[in-house]
This record gives structure tokens, sequence and C-alpha cells, in this order.
């Protein structure tokens, strides 16, 4: 499996200028970093000692909407990262023996010029998939598109790039941001759409051709879920089976019109879930 680090220089193809001690593409850590020792690589398999505070980062437990993590002041690109449905914000990229959240800790060492963001939403299962209603796809979507144009005009960054790396059902989310960002009235808010160059989906399911598969990987996405759950959220999904349909149209009518502005890149576990199996089969997870 490719490195985070290989994955976004792909994306980004930064200036190596702009790298701080950064090694080559083969997924092993370079040196350099400020205090003259080894920097951190993405895809170590060491443990790595946390420079940030989960607490520092997010004040309070608040763990919701567009919040910023890391603001370098040569920023040239925004890296914004995305939950899915059995995570929260502030635990989805943290390695927890290590108290390392690699978006700050690790990133950084690799893209010292990228302004890093989460966005936070609270899944609410038995509403997600309605097609309409508070805390559905669309609601969550339209915030994440709102909040991140708000935030790049009031920072003077409307024009900068933008990479999104996002995990599990958040992928639904970016899609969705997308298709509303690139179909609004508002010349604010298509910027959004405009200015995507890159998206990581961690697990993410993808409808390809055919939708059962697709529907069988949310669902399977749901069950694996640590959130209690409303025993007839699967029959909710099968009836709304045109919502997720909606979805992917909109996304690939969306990458279909500008060839070659964004790049995609598809993560597959290798690890089954107990008693589920695999939650999002490769075939589904590649079909991005």
């Amino acid at each position: 499996m490719v490195s985070f680090k290989r994955l976004l220089k792909q994306i980004y193809r930064p200036n190596p200028r702009n790298l701080k001690g950064a090694a080559q593409d083969t997924g092993t850590s370079g040196s350099g970093g400020n205090n003259g020792g080894p920097s951190a690589s993405l895809d170590s398999n060491q443990p790595v000692a946390p420079s940030t505070s989960i607490q520092r980062l997010f004040p309070g437990n608040n763990i919701y909407n567009l919040i910023e993590v890391h603001v370098p002041d040569n920023a040239i690109v925004d890296i914004v990262f995305l939950h899915g449905l059995t995570g929260c914000a502030d635990t989805t990229f943290l390695h927890k023996e290590t108290g390392t959240f690699w978006p700050v800790d690790l990133l950084p060492n690799e893209i010292d010029n990228a302004r890093v963001l989460t966005f936070g939403y609270d899944v609410d299962v038995a509403k997600l998939f309605q097609p309409v209603g508070q805390n559905n796809l669309q609601s969550h979507a339209k915030n994440l598109m709102n909040d991140l144009a708000r935030k790049r005009e009031n920072t003077a960054s409307v024009s900068r790039k933008i990479i999104f790396v996002a995990h599990s059902l958040g992928g639904l989310v970016v899609k969705k941001t997308l298709a509303l960002s690139e179909n609004s009235a508002d010349e604010h808010l298509t910027q959004i759409a405009r200015h995507t160059v890159g998206i990581a989906f961690l697990g993410t399911p993808h409808r390809g051709s055919d939708l059962a598969p697709f529907a069988k990987a949310v669902a399977n996405i749901v069950k694996a879920s640590t959130k209690r759950i409303n025993a007839n959220i699967l029959g909710v999904l099968n009836r709304n089976s045109e919502t997720l349909a909606d979805v992917e149209d909109s996304f690939m009518t969306w990458l279909r019109r500008y060839p070659g502005r964004c790049e995609l890149t598809c993560f597959f576990e290798e690890l089954e879930f107990r008693g589920i199996g695999m939650v999002v089969e490769q075939e589904s997870a590649y079909k991005c």
C-alpha cells in the first residue's frame, strides 16, 4: 500500500524547497528537523513522541465543524480531514498508544506549507441517509462547504488549492460537498469545487456501475459502528438507495466535467472486522 507521504506528494507535487528534511518517495523517513535528529515519517511503524495535545487542538472537547489544527505562515494548500461513521475529529487520526495526532505531529514534517483542518459532524445514523432533515448527508455537506468557504474568505486564501482526506462515509460527505459547490449560484461557494485538486479516500465505498455492492458496503459500515443504531436502519438504506445513487452520480458528473483537475487515491482495508468480515471490500473501495 502506498504511503501517505507519497500520496500527498503525488497529489500536491510540492516544490522540494518547501520540504524540510523530507525523504525521497521510498516510504522511509528522512533526516533533518529542528533538532537535527530524524524526522518522523508518515508511514513509520516506530512510536513517535507527540508534539501536540488533543486538549490544545480541541479545547473544551470542541470537535465539531471546521477547525484549524495547524496554520503555518507560508501555507499554500489546505488539507481537510474528515472522520467517518465510527469516529470523531479528535480520535480518527490519533494513535492512542503514543498520543500522536498524525495530521499535526507527522504531516508537517513532510509538507511544511500546508494548513491542516478537521471537519467534525454529529453522525446520527437514523437521519444520515434520509432525503430531508437535519444531520443528513446533505446538511453535513452544506455545513462543510459553507464553513470552508467562509474560512478561506476570512483568511484571504480563496484561491488556495484544497486536498481532502476522508475516512469511510466521510468520503460521501466530500463527494456531496463538491457537487453542491459545483452547482451553487454563489461565487464564493463554487470556489471549493474549483480549487479541489486531490482526494484521499480511506475505506470509502464507491458505487461503480452497480448500486447493490455499494449499498452493502454502506450497510456494513453501519453494522460495524459502535454507536447505538436503530434496528431498522438497514431497511432505511434499502428504501433510500436513490440517495446513495445521487451522491455517486453527481460526483462522477463533476469528475467527467473537469477531467484531470482532481487526483483520486483510494485505500482499502486489509484486516477483517470481527463478526462482519471486510467492511468495505477492495473492489468497492477501488471504484473511485
